[in-house]
């Protein structure tokens, strides 16, 4: 066992020092949890948190606690999560919140619903961060808020005031519970808006409301035309200080058929191409990896159907 985990590590060892930008330790990497992964075995997850050990993760970033009617943290304590994944004595914890299935959708509504409908998903969130703070026994190091940005529905002054609000809001309530967590949310670029207003947005937003932003490259996202990456990275990285947003690498890479979308384990290959880009636009490599749900798909019982690539992971399925 002990030779798997050392090839393991020494393989993205390898994509580290071949990138100068990039510290020798990674630290956060994202769980999407989902009802099918609820039967994860006691075996399993340890052998999960034994990859992260040996990858270097020290904190995971729950991206949500509820996903519409399903919750992963149910008040009687009973979760999966609570009891065979998540490791108390190994790492921190960023803990996401109320994420509703419906949310896109939700964006094409009048202004004056929209602004309503945040309204519902700050109720939603703080509920479940007063029930993860009486039940959790991890380190919880912030929170996450899982309705992601983009470049495309919030370009208006309106939208970005009615963000402010949102922001303002669901913070002050979230500092009331634990004044010392920061609040967390993501954001990614499609090619709407230039870099430039892209990266002005996420300044403004951040200035006025403290939340601290984690931006999608968007590299593994399989999109027609492919927006100019780089372009858009060194636009934030030059308009926002470093402490203020970290970076989002995918280490998944979507392949399409006319019957499936699939998000597939990338490979080293793919992970240095993509490091290269964060490297050269921002001076840095990001610090987030997305997500665990690829590193580890057998682990949690996933068939790898129609992905046809060597796994990051790859070392993880041989035993």
């Amino acid at each position: 066992m002990k030779w798997i985990w050392a090839v393991a590590a020494w393989g993205l060892s390898s994509v580290l020092l071949a990138n100068p930008c990039q510290d020798t330790v990674l630290k956060t990497v994202i769980l999407q949890p989902w009802q099918s992964q609820s039967e994860v075995t006691v075996d399993n997850a340890r052998r999960i948190n034994r990859q992260l050990d040996a990858l270097g993760f020290n904190v995971v970033l729950l991206q949500w606690s509820r996903n519409g009617q399903t919750e992963f943290w149910p008040s009687d304590g009973s979760g999966w999560l609570q009891n065979r994944l998540l490791s108390p004595a190994r790492r921190s914890y960023i803990m996401g919140l109320y994420s509703d299935p419906g949310f896109f959708n939700a964006l094409n509504l009048p202004d004056d619903e929209l602004d309503a409908y945040l309204s519902v998903l700050r109720d939603f969130s703080l509920a479940e961060a007063k029930k993860i703070i009486a039940q959790s026994k991890v380190k919880i190091v912030g929170w996450y808020l899982p309705e992601e940005i983009d470049d495309l529905n919030w370009r208006t002054p309106a939208r970005q005031a009615m963000l402010v609000r949102h922001y303002q809001a669901i913070s002050r309530d979230l500092k009331a519970l634990r004044p010392d967590l920061p609040v967390y949310a993501s954001s990614f670029f499609g090619g709407f808006s230039t870099p430039k207003e892209y990266a002005e947005m996420l300044r403004s937003l951040q200035q006025q409301t403290g939340i601290q932003w984690m931006v999608q490259g968007g590299q593994g996202v399989l999109r027609k035309p492919q927006p100019a990456t780089a372009s858009y990275l060194s636009a934030v990285s030059a308009a926002l200080p470093r402490q203020q947003w970290s970076g989002i690498l995918e280490v998944f890479t979507e392949k399409n058929s006319p019957k499936a979308q699939r998000f597939c384990p990338a490979n080293l290959s793919e992970i240095q191409q993509r490091k290269a880009v964060w490297c050269a636009a921002t001076g840095a490599s990001p610090t987030v990896y997305f997500s665990l749900n690829q590193l580890s798909e057998s682990l949690f019982g996933i068939p790898n159907t129609g992905c046809k690539t060597e796994p990051l992971h790859g070392p993880y399925h041989r035993d």
